[in-house]
């Protein structure tokens, strides 16, 4: 059996856990008299929740700590030295003065965390999360932040000096006064970050990617950092003058759209007036054919009437001795057809001219509803000629 792997302890567990934390509370009460500190140094606590716990000035030097949750705990002071801290979450933790030096925190989560003076000298944090962590004073001497994210950090009086901070970013982080001679600041990102008497000496950015960043007020930065993060500046202008001109011609082109639109409307509205019109200039033409016919069929009604009487006159005065049925079924007939064909044609008209009408006036009601408003085409009038103003020359970085 390997000797390392005899001696390697067993995880710790909760209720052993509470008993050392219950210790160690009295001996921090007690000032050292009663008690005992918490000594978890090489201990394996690794994937427990313990959001929240008390143990400032703990020793965990050496302690295997992959995945654990230290969440909003209170760990000033703690030893933290040669410990791993893989993926080990310290977001909002009390962390002032604790002591991380060649400690293996990849991927740990320090974010929002208090670390005022806190000590990481040689410790590998590796794409680790600092985002907005109080960092005041912090020494990161020849540690290595490969990736890592210090974006709206406070990094003031830090010590940063021979750190590989390779990739790294900084967008918004306060950096005043700030030690970061020799350090390798390659490809990192620099935005809105604030470098007032940051040192810069012997420091190397190559491929440093600056967007509204002030390295006037930087110490010993080389010249052709400064020409770079100028250029870099330049360039940044102009994609954002590229995207405001972008956004002009895309808004140019809706109010095209829109003008041809208004057009369209404003000709529909026309057609729909015409038609308007004709439909009721046809209505009133047969109306008026409605009340010829209304008189031609009192006309006819007049004289197949007379001629009626007339025929029943003769037959009166003659007799119908001498007159033989054929003749009087002949005339019977030619009235009665004559008056059958003058109503049959009158119930036909008066049918169609109200099925006619009546697609008229729902013509009509149809064409109000769709129609535009005067309002409607003043405003729309009002558009067109606001937008047939010229428009505003587009604006160029020079």
């Amino acid at each position: 059996m390997d000797t390392a792997t005899a001696h390697k302890p067993s995880p710790l567990k909760l209720d052993e856990l509470r008993l050392v934390a219950d210790a160690h509370l009295q001996w921090l009460q007690s000032e050292g008299r009663d008690g005992r500190r918490a000594n978890l140094s090489g201990q394996d606590l690794s994937g427990l929740d313990l959001q929240g716990i008390y143990l400032p000035e703990a020793n965990l030097r050496g302690a295997t700590l992959v995945g654990t949750n230290f969440s909003q705990a209170d760990l000033q002071g703690a030893d933290f030295s040669q410990s791993i801290l893989e993926r080990t979450n310290f977001r909002q933790t009390k962390l002032e003065g604790a002591n991380f030096s060649r400690a293996e925190a990849f991927c740990a989560y320090f974010d929002h965390a208090s670390m005022v003076d806190a000590n990481f000298s040689h410790a590998n944090l590796k794409e680790a999360s600092l985002r907005g962590a109080q960092l005041t004073g912090v020494k990161f001497r020849e540690a290595s932040v490969m990736g890592a994210n210090f974006s709206g950090a406070n990094l003031q009086q830090a010590v940063l000096r021979d750190l590989n901070a390779s990739e790294a970013v900084f967008n918004g982080a306060d950096m005043t006064q700030t030690d970061c001679r020799d350090a390798n600041l390659n490809f990192a990102r620099f935005k809105d970050t604030i470098l007032q008497e940051t040192n810069l000496r012997g420091a190397s950015m190559d491929n440093v990617v600056f967007t509204d960043t002030d390295f006037s007020y930087a110490i010993d930065l080389e010249q052709r950092y400064q020409s770079q993060s100028i250029e870099s500046e330049k360039q940044s202008i102009q994609k954002e003058m590229d995207n405001i001109q972008k956004s002009r011609d895309e808004v140019a082109q809706y109010e095209l759209n829109v003008k041809r639109q208004k057009k369209d409307l404003i000709n529909k509205r026309r057609v729909i007036a015409s038609l308007n019109e004709l439909e009721g200039e046809v209505s009133e033409s047969l109306v008026k054919y409605m009340r010829q016919f209304r008189f031609i069929a009192i006309f006819w009604f007049v004289v197949v009437a007379a001629f009626a009487t007339i025929m029943f006159y003769q037959v009166s005065r003659i007799g119908h001795e001498n007159l033989n049925l054929l003749e009087i079924a002949v005339v019977l007939f030619i009235l009665v057809s004559v008056l059958g064909a003058h109503i049959f044609s009158a119930v036909i008209a008066l049918a169609v001219a109200k099925r006619f009408a009546r697609y008229v006036r729902l013509r009509q009601e149809k064409l109000e509803s769709s129609k535009l408003t005067d309002e409607d085409e003043l405003s729309m009038a009002t558009y067109g000629s606001q937008q047939d103003q010229p428009s505003i020359p587009p604006t160029t970085y020079l």
